[in-house]
């Protein structure tokens, strides 16, 4: 879609700054807004089977039947994490005169720093105000 940007992944919360055309964006939103349900688990990799063809009687290829996709499985229990607290929120929109980025990357900052370095001088207040926002249901008056 044409669409350029910066993920953030921070240790507190994640943040994604998006550029693009008008309808690409709207769609992109939609996408993370409606259509991905954040606190639902992703379904676990290799529980499906798999049939695999029989070979042509060459050499070295057995015909098994079915077996399963993934033989290294994560035991059940391990490394589980909770994912009720998870949410997507759109906390600024507008327009803008030019791009900023050149591609979408993806970027690991542990610390504010860090972050602010990665989206450049023009936009590192949007860090800080991605950082003190707060969801409408949580404020107090």
């Amino acid at each position: 879609m044409n669409l350029t940007g910066l993920c953030i992944f921070n240790p507190g919360f994640s943040m994604i700054y998006v550029e693009g055309a008008q309808k690409f964006i709207r769609q992109y939103k939609h996408l993370m807004l409606r259509r991905i349900a954040w606190t639902e688990a992703a379904r676990p990799r290799g529980e499906e089977e798999v049939e695999i063809e029989e070979g042509d009687g060459e050499e070295g290829t057995e015909g098994k039947g079915k077996e399963r996709a993934d033989e290294v499985a994560n035991p059940e229990g391990e490394g589980v994490t909770s994912l009720e607290d998870n949410a997507c929120y759109l906390v600024w929109e507008g327009l803008l005169r030019e791009r900023a980025f050149s591609s979408f990357k993806p970027r690991s900052c542990p610390t504010d720093g860090v972050a602010k370095e990665a989206l450049g001088q023009k936009l590192a207040g949007y860090w800080d105000m991605t950082k003190n926002w707060k969801p409408e249901e949580e404020e107090l008056f």
